[in-house]
């Protein structure tokens, strides 16, 4: 398995986390994938949102399910809510298709 990989730009939860959220990452993605598979071996991604957990260092604006003035994080708001998910459902998709191996993904 692969370490937390982000799906949004902004909810990076580590300085150096591998990120899965734009298309930009497939080329990387691809060759991750083509050495594991020369190892004879399979993997998995773990995605990951750091929400709260965020480093304010490194995203700016901490949003989480609700407000935290200890992480400094704001509450997403209902409006903003469906974004995150359907980062998930894209940034779910690029691994596979990074190692698709030139099959349909």
């Amino acid at each position: 398995m692969t370490c937390a990989a982000h799906v949004q730009a902004g909810e990076q939860g580590f300085p150096g986390q591998l990120g899965v959220w734009d298309e930009r990452h497939l080329e990387g993605l691809t060759r991750l994938a083509a050495a594991i598979r020369a190892q004879d071996s399979v993997s998995s991604v773990q995605l990951h949102h750091a929400g709260i957990r965020s480093p304010k260092e490194i995203v700016g604006d901490v949003v989480g399910p609700s407000d935290d003035k200890d992480a400094g994080g704001r509450a997403l708001p209902t409006a903003e809510g469906e974004q995150p998910r359907d980062d998930c459902i894209a940034a779910a998709k690029r691994p596979d298709k990074a190692g698709s191996d030139g099959r349909e993904a």
